[in-house]
């Protein structure tokens, strides 16, 4: 189900960990729906999935090796080790099945699209200055951008906080919505936003209380 309340990151947590739906099939859904909506908006290639160590970088992993067996013209930009036990999963399969990594920001220049997984609904605050250079490379690079969830640099809940960010002609996010996906500027800076729909269950959903505006 989805829906266009807004929630908190927190909340969206606890709908995720609550739903009785195991993490790896949520993970799945993500991606799955992601490349769905790669498809719908005819974003061209070639592709680059930029990912981070979390599991946003794990759902780009995922989308990956989904994108790798249909034939796509489809690198990964590893922008960090993956940690998360389900981003380390989906970075192994992706490389025993011979898909193409690279850790050079100048890979970006060779994009038409470039899928945005770096950050998620858990990034706090501004980036870390070693971040900042891929940001801005992938701000620069003149491919069209999807951000999956938020645009990496975005503080969902206090965008108020962050800095620079992904500028995202559009965001498949999940469920719902972000506050930041329904303030402005921060709205903007999404580009066209697309909840998705990755099997949280109705009753979970109303079961929480969303954001007043």
């Amino acid at each position: 189900m989805i829906t266009n309340l807004v929630f908190s990151s927190e909340d969206f947590r606890k709908m995720d960990e609550g739903c009785g739906i195991d993490a790896g099939i949520l993970m799945e859904n993500a991606a799955k729906a992601v490349f769905e909506r790669i498809r719908s908006e005819e974003l061209a290639p070639p592709y680059v999935i930029a990912c981070g160590k979390g599991n946003n970088g794990g759902d780009g992993w995922c989308l990956a090796c989904l994108m790798h067996q249909s034939g796509l013209d489809v690198t990964v930009l590893k922008v960090q080790e993956p940690q998360s036990p389900l981003t380390v999963y989906w970075a192994e399969e992706y490389t025993s099945m011979g898909g193409a990594v690279s850790d050079g920001i100048g890979i970006l220049a060779d994009a038409a699209s470039v899928i945005d997984c770096v950050f998620g609904f858990s990034f706090r605050g501004s980036l870390r200055e070693d971040m900042v250079p891929m940001i801005e490379a992938i701000n620069a690079c003149g491919a069209q951008v999807l951000s999956v969830d938020v645009p990496s640099g975005m503080d969902c809940d206090m965008p108020e906080t962050s800095g620079l960010c992904v500028r995202a002609d559009c965001t498949a996010t999940f469920t719902g919505l972000k506050r930041a996906q329904a303030i402005s500027p921060y709205r903007e800076m999404c580009g066209k936003i697309f909840i998705e729909d990755i099997g949280i269950p109705k009753e979970i959903i109303e079961s929480f209380e969303p954001l007043g505006l």
